[in-house]
């Protein structure tokens, strides 16, 4: 059980008698279990204020807090809770994960998980509803400290991975994102830009107005840097930052949009430049080591003809063939693939290494059917990889 209890000099003999009995209270009063869920919301990693985040349950908004000016967040769950956070901007992709505190446990326990929430941003034509779905959960895995940790959803990652390296590639590109569907900006009669919420985002809002929390959630430790923050102070920093946006996509010439578009053209005949190399190293590959094969047998041959007086210790019969060995080394995901050739038949080795937050996931497959690390190990030891 952990308590962190801070002292400061006082003088005791000025302290109320009611001061003394709440002080007592307090002390005795059990700690009640919980998962603290806490950590820091990133782009390009580095540190991203006024980011809300939202706890929902059942489709309702139970709770909304702030990360402060340094993107730092934290909240602390009660066991036996299911959540989703839900982190919004303005002009970003929202960013989901769920949270499931189930834990047979009675002990006094405050359990810690750490998690950086990477965002990013949002262009015209990007779904917002395709983001939001839930990109891992934190959940009872363990023992000890290490009791309730986050665990990725490795097919929603590799759905996202796509939407992630567009906005990637735009933000690059210089393009100017776009409000996300929980935001958009109003010009008011003087020409300035204001935030507010969109109609999509109403039902919801109206939903909370009629919730009525249960005791059970009246009695959740408070957030501490939800409860600090000054939200209206960030969210004048937020309406001055759009209305400067907004200014300089105004006075930006048709220039811009030209140089835009021949940035954009000389990436896509560069990268198709880059996947021709790429092609020709395959190909001049793949014929080195036909050719190698080839000289092998060659020699095994030769030796066989040498010893057809006595028994050979040879015996030539070739199992399978390496038809192609590739390797992309991506930005969220290492891919390996070995495509072989069995009395005809072909079926492809896959090796994905998934890289997302904190986590490396990592998967083997035949033929998209999982298999062992040991046996996709052993193909690569048969041909000499």
């Amino acid at each position: 059980m952990r308590c962190f209890i801070t002292f400061r000099p006082v003088n005791a003999l000025r302290l109320p008698l009611v001061l003394w009995m709440f002080a007592l209270v307090l002390l005795c009063t059990p700690l009640q279990a919980q998962v603290r869920v806490s950590g820091a919301v990133v782009h390009k990693d580095e540190p991203l204020a006024e980011v809300t985040i939202k706890v929902i349950k059942d489709g309702t908004v139970l709770r909304t807090m702030l990360a402060d000016r340094k993107g730092r967040f934290e909240t602390d769950i009660p066991l036996g809770k299911s959540y989703t956070l839900l982190f919004v901007r303005p002009f970003m992709l929202p960013v989901a994960i769920d949270v499931n505190t189930e834990h047979d446990s009675d002990e006094e326990v405050l359990y810690d998980v750490p998690l950086k929430m990477r965002m990013y941003n949002r262009y015209a034509g990007m779904s917002e509803a395709k983001a939001r779905k839930s990109i891992g959960k934190i959940s009872r895995t363990g023992t000890g400290e290490e009791t309730f940790t986050f665990t990725p959803y490795a097919k929603v990652i590799e759905e996202l991975k796509p939407l992630y390296a567009e906005s990637e590639r735009r933000e690059a590109l210089g393009e100017d994102p776009v409000a996300s569907e929980t935001f958009t900006i109003d010009l008011t009669e003087d020409g300035e830009a204001s935030i507010v919420e969109s109609t999509e985002s109403a039902p919801l809002k109206s939903e909370v107005e009629k919730a009525t929390p249960s005791d059970a959630e009246a009695n959740e430790a408070p957030d501490r840097i939800g409860r600090s923050a000054d939200r209206f102070e960030v969210v004048e920093q937020a309406k001055g930052l759009e209305r400067e946006h907004l200014k300089e996509s105004k006075n930006r010439s048709g220039f811009a949009n030209q140089r835009s578009h021949q940035e954009g053209e000389a990436y896509i005949e560069a990268s198709k430049e880059l996947r021709r190399e790429l092609k020709v190293e395959d190909d001049t590959r793949d014929h080195e080591i036909a050719e190698a094969r080839i000289q092998k047998q060659a020699e095994q041959d030769q030796l066989l003809v040498k010893t057809a007086s006595g028994p050979s210790p040879f015996r030539h019969n070739p199992i399978s063939t390496l038809v192609k060995h590739s390797i992309d080394d991506g930005t969220f995901v290492y891919d390996e693939r070995l495509l072989v050739e069995d009395d005809g038949v072909r079926c492809e080795y896959r090796k994905a290494v998934y890289n997302w937050l904190l986590f490396d996931v990592t998967y083997y497959s035949k033929d998209d059917k999982e298999i062992s690390e040991e046996e996709f190990d052993e193909v690569k030891r048969t041909f000499g990889i």
